[in-house]
């Protein structure tokens, strides 16, 4: 074999490669845990507990806290499960300590957490039968003697409640409460940090005879927009299997709720028996854009609508994901160039990660092949550029545990910014509400549809990664192609 014959196979071989670089670059299927950035998991709760519902709280100052809750495992049972605290210094995390629990020692049932930009932490959790609002500082949020109770909610909370601050430092909570064998969902928010709160507003009632709210979601988007859904179920049932899932939006600081509009129902003639749409999540981008993910059709698999005009007119329901399994909440997180991250527990026991990114979903990654049976995954980025994802297991030595994976992701890096020394604020007497505001609304279509989004507002632009694949691809065939040339036309002698 000739130089000059080795030397075209090469630069045959080069061309090639070329052409199926984009291919393996931007559509590559899922590929395994450690191809994928992803950290080895790293257990954070004590091993000698149980551990559920874990919260990301990542802070300005770009430290990443956790909450979470856990109890004595008594059998296999929880007992006296409080709301516990840590944080991550460095590598490591520090010892959990308990920072909020009932008065009667009993469980503590459902809790929510967020965080303002002056490091001030609120929970909104279930204890003893009532909702309650607590609040403090990050710089003292291990320690439980500074947790301060704003205020106690009257009646039954039976689910999951959401409190969240808006870019304004609103605080806006959103609970469903049992009252007179009625289940509602109910929104106050206060404008003072949590001194005073607005009575709270009862939304539009759901006219589906023998169901009930059951699960909830709330976001709030740069305009200051409220987005809210939820998922209707018969709690005379235990709650299984969801019968329909409903959005609703207020523009007005949730004074008043546009009529719920039917995202996806048991009805649909797409479920197999047993399953139903169950545990809706949402997430905005930029102003405009609203995202909804929960356990569709037909056996739990992952679905997803999204809208472009803040909840106006939305997409068609799509099925994004092959794997499926009900392992509760998949709470998403949007980094600071739009694109929306999802992690999700399958029914195979291992954690799968999503990323929206313009108009259409990563195919599903593992992040870590380890057999944990992941419930509750909670995503928070810190710094701007490094994605933090905590779950609890469920399987073998894993279970009641709660566990933490992080990687890097391709969003700019935001300089951290130091909280001010913290002054404890003296808030009034806790206040509880024994009214509820019932307003009326008028008759509501449930069975409205939705009508798709165009697809041509999107920008066209494509991802930055896979324009620098498309120039480097380029340039690197233009290079080859010289490099052939000028063979062919220099006595080299090689």
């Amino acid at each position: 074999m000739t130089v000059k014959t080795v030397f075209r196979f090469f630069t045959s071989v080069l061309l090639a490669g070329c052409a199926l670089l984009p291919f393996v670059a931007v559509h590559s299927p899922a590929a395994s845990a450690q191809d994928s950035g992803w950290s080895s998991p790293a257990m954070i709760s004590d091993p000698g507990n149980l551990a559920w519902q874990p919260e990301i709280l990542a802070g300005s100052d770009g430290i990443v806290r956790a909450l979470w809750l856990e109890g004595i495992d008594n059998n296999n049972r929880p007992e006296s499960a409080a709301i516990y605290f840590s944080e991550l210094v460095g590598e490591n995390w520090t010892r959990p300590i308990d920072v909020i629990a009932t008065k009667s020692g009993r469980n503590i049932a459902y809790f929510s957490s967020a965080l303002d930009s002056q490091g001030n932490v609120f929970i909104l959790w279930c204890g003893d039968g009532e909702f309650h609002i607590s609040r403090n500082h990050v710089l003292t949020a291990g320690n439980a003697q500074y947790w301060q109770e704003l205020m106690t909610l009257g009646y039954r909370c039976i689910s999951r409640p959401k409190v969240l601050v808006d870019g304004n430092d609103r605080v806006h909570v959103a609970y469903v409460l049992e009252v007179n064998d009625v289940s509602e969902v109910l929104y106050m928010h206060s404008t003072d940090g949590g001194q005073t709160w607005s009575e709270p507003v009862a939304l539009p009632e759901y006219e589906k005879d023998g169901l009930d709210p059951a699960e909830l979601d709330m976001v709030v988007d740069d305009k200051g927009t409220l987005h809210i859904v939820v998922e209707l179920a018969d709690l005379s049932e235990g709650g299984w299997p969801g019968q329909g899932i409903y959005y609703a939006k207020s523009s007005d600081e949730g004074r008043s709720w546009s009529p719920p509009l039917l995202i996806d129902d048991i009805d649909s003639g797409e479920y197999r028996d047993g399953y139903g749409p169950f545990v809706p999540t949402l997430a905005t981008a930029f102003s405009d854009e609203v995202h909804i993910v929960w356990y569709g059709s037909p056996r739990g698999e992952r679905h997803h609508v999204y809208s472009l005009d803040a909840g106006d007119t939305w997409s068609a329901n799509q099925q994004i994901s092959t794997f499926r399994g009900m392992t509760w909440h998949n709470l998403m997180v949007t980094d600071s160039i739009g694109n929306v991250h999802l992690a999700s527990g399958t029914i195979d026991d291992v954690i799968m990660y999503m990323v929206w990114q313009r108009d259409q979903w990563s195919e599903p990654t593992l992040i870590s092949p380890q057999q944990l049976g992941p419930h509750y995954p909670s995503l928070g980025i810190s710094s701007g550029n490094v994605l933090h994802l905590l779950f609890s297991g469920a399987k073998g030595t894993a279970n009641g545990r709660i566990f933490h994976v992080s990687r890097g992701i391709g969003a700019a890096a935001i300089l951290p910014t130091d909280y001010k020394t913290y002054q404890r604020a003296q808030f009034p007497e806790v206040r509880q509400y024994e009214s509820i505001a019932r307003p009326t609304h008028g008759s509501v279509n449930l069975k409205s549809r939705l009508p798709k989004v165009d697809i041509e507002k999107r920008d066209s632009i494509p991802p930055l990664p896979a324009l620098l694949i498309s120039v480097f691809m380029a340039t690197v065939v233009v290079l080859a192609i010289v490099l052939t040339v000028v063979r062919r036309r220099t006595p080299w002698q090689l």
